[in-house]
């Protein structure tokens, strides 16, 4: 019950708004909503907004609403596939076809985790190590080569038993191995005891002769420590002369570091009074510079002045531009419309002369048959009623076409309306022609009032004037506006300047202070520095340094040689207890040990450690096969139960994929989306066949056809025509050309019907149908227009588009299109009736 608008215009060349020649207007539209939503603009953003509300695009609705010429079978005779893909727009069933694929993806990804677990449980059982002599070795040889197919089971029996046969042989091996490292251990507790005896006795006859030789070393050494301790009998007497010595030193010291700080004083008052008078030099040029800049600021004062008269006259000569350029559009747009309107008077003519020709036209054939009216009446001997003769030789005859009276006062009504409009656009020509030259008359007063004391005598003449004023006014402004940007950097500068000159001074008074207290301070510093060295003497820091070096090096001497002297007699005479205690200890050891014979027990050692070496390489084989094959068994125990439930799993997915869409083995495929959309099609079919039968006399009725041979093709929307006159059933493809057309104009209605009942609102208001009415015979025809007349009664407009004159004669509301030829060119006259 809403109204929404839409307007397009094309792309189209218009002429030029001034001057000659055309321009090139872009195409546009607009969509209007019915409530205060904002329109929609540019030709794709209305196209697609249209397509939001109707529920179809173009293409959808050629196929629904119009039967074109030559295409009227193209819905009718449309396979599954292209009817599939018409249905999955207008009724929305992407749905279900999304549905399909994701089945189709669960699908391949369950048989690619199946597959992955199979590959995997047949790579390790392919890896187990089964052992030659192995009784297992030859059934579990042919399951390799069969690659475990369906033998699973069975290959983990096999890996079972021979699990527990390399237990039981590996446990053995662990017995004979730990019987043999006894044996090793024991060998080694004897070699041991066998050793240790050698050692035993060098060691003994070591410490006796290190013990002749260290008693001579120990008097020798003893000796040296009293005499180092009788020269250190001097480091007292050294060590009072070395606090002398650097007492004396720190006196030189201080003596330096007041010399430095004299010299450093005397360079930073020099420093001083160079930065003073470099100060005062900078001041003089600071106040002389603020001189200047006072003056400059006096001489600039009136800059605001000057700047507000200039704007003032600019502001002026705008004001009087855009006055007279008003005029001139005013007048520009004054001649447009008296243009348009005189073309307007032209038109109005030619219809006005063209109605006056026709009336008079049918004005004479009234006339004339009137005229007939009476010679019909008129009787050879009796008077006519009009000029009374009673001989009538050549009686008026009635015209091919009679004009009814109220015909012929609608037309006259048409001549007084053209009249009416012909001469209102004449008097509006003539108001707007008065309009324009009032307007050029009040341009040409202004011109003259602005252009007063100048040559100036047309406005353009005028604006020039002003033209080249306005730019001498702008260069005078911009002139201004310098020296009011200078003047603006004056009043910031003389402060600053006077700021600079104040800190200045500021500084010099700093610098006077400073100076003197450095004075004062170098004064003291040199009396500091007389005192020191009358104290000092005339030995320099140099020779007391030296003399103090000599000193610290001597009783460093002295003491490391008694240091060394004490180190080594208290080390030999270590040493010498530590040899007498182990000589008595070895002594008593070498009473306590046995006789071994140590040739005989290594080479029992060695006999076992053979064995044991060839033992345990066997084990570390056998250990590193039963690790192997037990962590396969593992593996392929866990995987083999997680392989059935996935295999399960792949099972019914896959049955409910193939259903889905339709390639269960044996049947026909049809899809999940496919049979949804059958359920939409036999509603469809339901509605057509209410105007096919109707069109065919009760003989036809449309099916959706539910066998077929071919199970590999795609199916389920295939149409099928059922035969009432012969009982048979035989597929659309079989009807002739008027019942195709038929068929298909059926369908198309039917379709549209279920989408105003689904759509939710919208409705397919309108059909077209271009030819297809030449192929049906009279009864035919007449069926056909009794289904669109009661569509058209419905409230549904229904445009035919046909050269068959049967039809022009039956229809009511017509738009005529003929050909016309006017020299070279050819063109179409419209013409609606």
């Amino acid at each position: 019950g809403k109204a929404y608008t839409v307007i397009r215009n094309p792309e189209y060349d218009r002429p030029k708004g001034r001057g000659t020649g055309f321009t090139r207007q872009k195409g546009d539209a607009q969509l209007i909503y019915p409530d205060e939503r904002q329109p929609v603009t540019k030709s794709r953003e209305v196209t697609r907004a249209v397509t939001e509300l109707l529920g179809l695009d173009y293409q959808q609705f050629t196929q629904i609403a119009m039967i074109a010429q030559g295409d009227f079978q193209k819905l009718l005779l449309a396979g599954t596939a292209q009817r599939s893909e018409i249905f999955r727009q207008i009724f929305h069933t992407g749905l279900y076809q999304q549905l399909q694929n994701a089945l189709k993806d669960e699908v391949k990804k369950r048989w690619k985790e199946y597959d992955e677990i199979r590959r995997s449980i047949n790579q390790y059982l392919s890896s187990v190590i089964c052992e030659e002599d192995s009784c297992l070795l030859p059934e579990l040889e042919r399951l390799k080569k069969e690659k475990f197919e369906g033998n699973v089971v069975r290959g983990l029996e096999l890996l079972s038993e021979l699990l527990k046969q390399e237990q039981t042989a590996l446990n053995e091996l662990d017995g004979q191995l730990k019987g043999l490292e006894t044996e090793i251990q024991n060998m080694d507790q004897l070699l041991g005891k066998a050793r240790q005896s050698r050692k035993v006795l060098e060691d003994w006859k070591r410490c006796k002769e290190e013990l002749s030789v260290l008693k001579p070393l120990l008097e020798e050494e003893e000796q040296c420590l009293k005499k180092a301790q009788k020269e250190a009998e001097a480091v007292d007497e050294l060590n009072e002369k070395i606090r002398a010595g650097e007492e004396k030193l720190k006196k030189y010291k201080m003596l330096e570091e007041n010399q430095i700080i004299g010299e450093k004083q005397i360079l930073e008052m020099k420093k001083l009074l160079e930065s003073g008078e470099s100060c005062r030099e900078k001041k003089q040029e600071l106040e002389k510079l603020l001189e200047t800049d006072r003056g400059l600021l006096q001489s600039l004062q009136k800059t605001g002045e000057e700047r507000e008269r200039l704007s003032f006259e600019k502001q002026t000569v705008q004001s009087r531009l855009r006055e007279l350029e008003a005029f001139e559009k005013k007048m520009e747009l004054q001649r447009m419309e008296l243009e348009k309107i005189q073309q307007d008077y032209l038109s109005a003519v030619q219809i006005r002369d063209r109605q006056r020709k026709e009336y008079r036209y049918l004005e004479q054939c009234f006339l004339d048959a009137q005229a007939g009216m009476l010679a019909r009446l008129l009787k050879e001997g009796e008077p006519c009623p009009v000029c009374g003769s009673v001989h009538h030789p050549f009686p008026a005859e009635l015209p091919g076409h009679v004009p009814e009276k109220s015909e012929l006062d609608k037309r006259k009504k048409h001549v007084t309306d053209a009249e009416a409009r012909a001469e209102k656009l004449s008097a509006q020509a003539s108001a707007g022609i008065a309009a324009l030259r009032q307007t050029e008359q009040e341009l040409f007063q202004k011109t003259a009032e602005y252009a007063s004391g100048s040559h100036a005598q047309t406005a353009a003449a005028a604006k020039n004037i002003f033209l080249e004023k306005l730019k001498i006014l702008e260069a005078e402004i911009r002139e201004n506006q310098k020296k009011q940007e200078q003047k603006e950097e004056l009043e910031k500068r003389i402060p600053d300047t006077e700021e600079k000159i104040r800190k200045a001074e500021t500084s010099i008074r700093e610098m006077e202070i400073t100076f003197a207290s450095l004075k004062t301070e170098n004064d003291r510093l040199t009396e500091e520095q007389k005192q020191l060295r009358l104290l000092l003497g005339s030995q320099s820091g140099e020779e007391t340094e030296a003399e103090m070096k000599a000193q610290k090096a001597e009783r460093k001497r002295l003491e490391e040689a008694l240091r060394m002297a004490q180190k080594s007699y208290e080390e030999t005479k270590t040493k010498e207890n530590r040899l007498c205690a182990s000589e008595e200890t070895l002594a008593g050891q070498l009473r306590e040990i046995q006789e071994i014979n140590e040739e005989e027990i290594s080479a029992r050692k060695q006999a076992y450690i053979e064995k044991k070496q060839f033992l345990s390489e066997k084990h570390t084989t056998q250990f590193s096969a039963i690790d192997n094959n037990r962590k396969i068994y593992c593996a392929v125990q866990g995987q083999q139960e997680n392989m059935v439930a996935v295999e399960q799993e792949y099972i019914w997915v896959k049955s409910l994929s193939d259903t889905a869409n339709g390639t269960l083995g044996g049947k026909r495929k049809i899809e999940l989306e496919t049979y949804v959309q059958m359920a939409y099609l036999d509603r469809i079919l339901r509605r057509a066949n209410l105007r096919f039968l109707t069109m065919s006399s009760g003989q036809y009725e449309l099916k959706r056809q539910e066998d077929g041979d071919n199970k590999k093709e795609k199916a389920g929307l295939e149409l099928n025509v059922i035969d009432h006159y012969n009982g048979s059933e035989r597929s659309v493809k079989t009807l002739s050309g008027g019942e195709s057309f038929q068929a298909s104009l059926s369908l198309a209605l039917g379709l549209s019907d279920e989408i105003q009942s689904c759509a939710g609102g919208i409705q397919m208001d309108s059909m077209f149908v271009d030819e297809g009415f030449g192929s049906l015979d009279e009864e035919a025809l007449n069926q056909a227009i009794n289904a669109l007349a009661g569509l058209s009664e419905g409230k549904r407009v229904v445009g035919i588009i046909s050269h068959v004159q049967e039809l022009k004669e039956r229809i009511d509301r017509k738009i005529l299109v003929t050909r016309t030829r006017e020299g070279e060119e050819c063109g179409s006259l419209v013409r609606i009736e």
